[in-house]
């Protein structure tokens, strides 16, 4: 039997296009693509490249900074807080601990681990989906990445970029490897457990994806778990995956219940009514979650079609009870983790429900979107160029929009921001809702009036009618709000009254603080954020005001002996 010599071995493993599946062409590409990105990120100024944040991506980078610069795990350098998921969070502390917390040259490099997050999922979505539907397909959906749906969740800082990259780099690997039948080899078990870790820690709901992968290989291996003579047998095919999904997941929960008292982060359980269902199928079909509510339609449509047709995928798939069938398993269980998601999002959700909650729907987007190119190209280049034409104008249009839209409301901020710098004192306290961007660049503490990057000290406060004493512990100097009436005058009252809901069924309201609109040290020029349009009467534009905490007056809100939903 001959073996391949030496050298034969040595060039197929410095085969790149074999081993990656990307031609060389198509590397070069990406390459100067990432070049040219990094040579923007370098080039622009830092409050340029912010607009492309989301203001909650702030709550992560001034962490992180207080953190390494030994504050504590605190965004206002102040209260500990836990409102964050760890996988992000514990890679940005690199960062900041090599810049010794330095603003700017911290967020360049942030930025610039994000392109290399964004051109990795490039190159995954491609491996993933030319090997799917063929080359013309998977071309014609990577133009997707340049549509802000999907081009937002990779530069607004926040822990989707990370989310969806490790997704993409789950299905890979699970399309070339078993990573969920009861055949796997201790590698493979060992791998799945360490990559299933990785996604949870990214962002925890996706825990909803990893318990429907847990009852979809149920289903399909019809796995014998009420049985206890097949303890062993279960153990053996799965008991590498849950230890060393074990080992990834519990360093975090231990530090959040030692440091905190709560598994869960105050981000997620301010905003949850669960068991009680409050829907909000208005706030999910506005203009930014309305994509993914469309999406989640159509896929609950073709699974009902699915479960009826006899002859269906996923009725073949599980009579098969999943013999060959590792990847398709992998793909059901994210369609129905996302079917689960969305649920809980709409029934036990709040509140803030933005457009990086469904981030985890991207790579079913994708996969989608390459099987309708397939179909409707079918293999015609013409009508392939027509696509890609459609579908860059379209994108090009959407993103350029987004960008402008953003950029209004940040230019303000912006400008709030410096005049903290310029005109305060650096020891000077502030408090604000959607604290995380005026916090960042006015470089002063400030104290997050929503609560979401707070700690459980403040909900006590809120509820507890202590809430002067809890701002005369933070030393709190100035109050702002960036939603004022441009055509204010009298009072302006700021509703501090994002409670828990169990304290929201007793009664509990929070409180408000009431500033008259002459004691304002600091107002923006009027501002529309929400829209585009230059002409618009002072009633609908706002702007972003400051005032002095002592020219306040803090109130608790009455409370109610009934609970309405909100």
């Amino acid at each position: 039997m001959s073996h391949p010599s030496k050298s034969v071995r040595l060039a197929n493993i410095f085969d790149i296009k074999k081993y990656i599946g990307i031609s060389y062409a198509g590397i070069v590409v990406l390459s100067l693509f990432t070049i040219i990105g990094v040579i923007a990120i370098c080039l622009c100024d830092t409050s340029t490249l912010a607009i492309l944040s989301s203001d909650d991506s702030f709550y992560y980078f001034l962490t992180a900074r207080n953190f390494v610069l030994g504050n504590g795990m605190s965004f206002d350098g102040i209260n500990a807080t836990n409102g964050f998921h760890p996988l992000w969070m514990l890679i940005l502390f690199p960062i900041y601990s090599v810049t010794g917390g330095e603003y700017d040259l911290s967020l360049r490099l942030i930025y610039l681990l994000l392109l290399c997050l964004y051109s990795g999922s490039i190159a995954l979505t491609y491996i993933l989906l030319k090997s799917c539907f063929g080359r013309m397909s998977a071309l014609l959906s990577l133009l997707l990445f340049l549509n802000p749906i999907i081009f937002n969740l990779f530069f607004n800082g926040l822990e989707s970029a990370l989310e969806i990259f490790l997704l993409l780099l789950v299905l890979n690997v699970g399309r070339r490897t078993d990573l969920v039948s009861p055949r796997m080899n201790l590698r493979n078990q060992a791998l799945a457990g360490i990559l299933f870790g990785l996604v949870f820690m990214s962002r925890l709901d996706c825990a909803f994806h990893l318990m429907a992968l847990a009852g979809v290989a149920l289903i399909v291996y019809r796995l014998p778990i009420w049985n206890p003579m097949a303890l062993p047998s279960l153990i053996r095919s799965y008991g590498l995956v849950f230890i060393a999904f074990a080992l990834v997941v519990t360093p975090y929960f231990t530090w959040n219940l030692v440091a905190n008292g709560h598994l869960s982060p105050i981000s997620g359980a301010l905003k949850s009514s669960f068991p009680y269902p409050e829907a909000r199928l208005r706030a999910l079909l506005a203009v930014s979650r309305a994509p993914y509510t469309l999406f989640i339609v159509i896929s609950v449509v073709i699974g009902l079609i699915q479960l009826s047709y006899s002859g269906s995928p996923l009725r073949r798939l599980i009579a098969s009870r999943g013999e060959g069938h590792a990847w398709t398993v992998l793909l059901t269980a994210l369609w129905l983790g996302s079917l689960v998601h969305y649920g809980y999002t709409l029934f036990f959700t709040t509140w803030g429900t933005h457009q990086w909650h469904f981030a985890s729907y991207v790579p079913l987007i994708l996969i989608c979107a390459a099987w309708v190119f397939a179909k409707l190209s079918n293999g015609n280049r013409f009508v392939a160029y027509g696509m890609a034409l459609l579908v860059i104008s379209i994108s090009g249009g959407m993103l350029f929009f987004s960008v402008r839209l953003k950029a209004k409301q940040h230019g303000n901020w912006d400008l709030a921001a410096d005049w903290a710098r310029n005109y305060t004192a650096p020891g000077s306290v502030f408090g604000m809702t959607d604290a995380g961007y005026f916090a960042y660049f006015s470089r002063r503490n400030t104290v997050n009036l929503d609560g979401l990057i707070n700690g459980y000290e403040y909900q006590e406060a809120l509820t507890g009618n202590t809430l002067d004493e809890y701002f005369e512990r933070c030393g709190i100097d100035y109050i702002c709000d960036y939603e004022v009436r441009a055509s204010k005058v009298g009072v302006h009252r700021i509703m501090l009254n994002r409670i828990f809901l169990s304290e929201m069924r007793n009664g509990k309201r929070g409180y408000e603080v009431a500033f008259p609109m002459d004691q304002t040290i600091y107002k923006s020029p009027p501002y529309a954020p929400y829209s585009l349009k230059e002409e618009l009467s002072e009633n609908d534009k706002i702007v972003f005001c400051i005032w002095p905490y002592d020219k306040g007056r803090l109130t608790p809100l009455p409370t109610t002996p009934i609970w309405t939903p909100r």
